[in-house]
């Protein structure tokens, strides 16, 4: 083994998150997507976000899947680069004449595998830990505002007789 593959072979071991896919149209080549950062996951929400709302803010009274999956294959195409410069930090020039649909569709997986699905099942987690958290707290009495008052006065003014 070379000493560039090992160097690799160690950085990969101090992120297991950096994976490794084959591109090309006519030969392939092996590129490295990296975790997304915080704020690159924010930002790609963000993009993800806006798209959903002007879809639903545009065509409230027509949402017919076709143009539903028009509208998000307009965005797909306008923000591909840009989700690929965040996943290969930049490291690939001009990465959309040299891949092909199969191949970005492997790549989207690994992203969301990689970045999203991890969070979606902690926040399930989390949310259920949160309802048996709140289930399991004793209940609050209930106000007393709705009790009729009584009277609290329990001795009387009669003297008892104690039988002889």
């Amino acid at each position: 083994m070379t000493h560039k593959m090992e160097i690799e072979n160690e950085l990969q071991k101090l992120n297991p998150q950096i994976t490794e896919v084959e591109i090309g149209v006519r030969n392939l080549r092996t590129i490295k997507i990296y975790p997304l950062s915080i704020g690159d996951q924010l930002e790609l929400t963000d993009l993800i976000t806006e798209a959903m709302q002007r879809f639903f803010g545009v065509s409230a009274e027509s949402t017919a899947d076709t143009d539903f999956v028009i509208f998000i294959l307009a965005i797909i195409k306008k923000n591909l680069g840009r989700v690929l410069e965040l996943a290969t930090c930049n490291e690939y020039n001009d990465i959309l004449k040299d891949i092909t649909n199969e191949q970005a569709i492997q790549i989207g997986n690994i992203i969301y595998n990689v970045n999203f699905k991890c969070l979606e099942k902690n926040m399930k987690g989390l949310s259920e830990k949160l309802k048996q958290t709140s289930q399991s707290e004793r209940p609050l009495p209930g106000s007393a505002s709705g009790t009729q008052a009584t009277d609290l006065n329990t001795s009387s003014t009669e003297t008892s007789r104690t039988a002889a």
